[in-house]
């Protein structure tokens, strides 16, 4: 259950930022934190795909 609560909080930082790059730096760390946490986890590997949506 952490790695689903880690993920909410990493798409929070992401809407927070609104797609703006420079804003975004804070979501990306919180999804690679998640995707080293727990990687082969669901949360992982929706981390793995936000990682690259975002442009990671």
């Amino acid at each position: 259950m952490k790695a689903w609560d880690a993920y909410q909080k990493a798409q929070e930082l992401e809407a927070k930022a609104g797609g703006k790059q420079k804003k975004l730096g804070s979501a990306r760390t919180a999804y690679r934190r998640l995707l080293k946490k727990y990687p082969e986890t669901r949360g992982g590997k929706m981390a793995e795909e936000a990682l690259k949506r975002i442009g990671e």
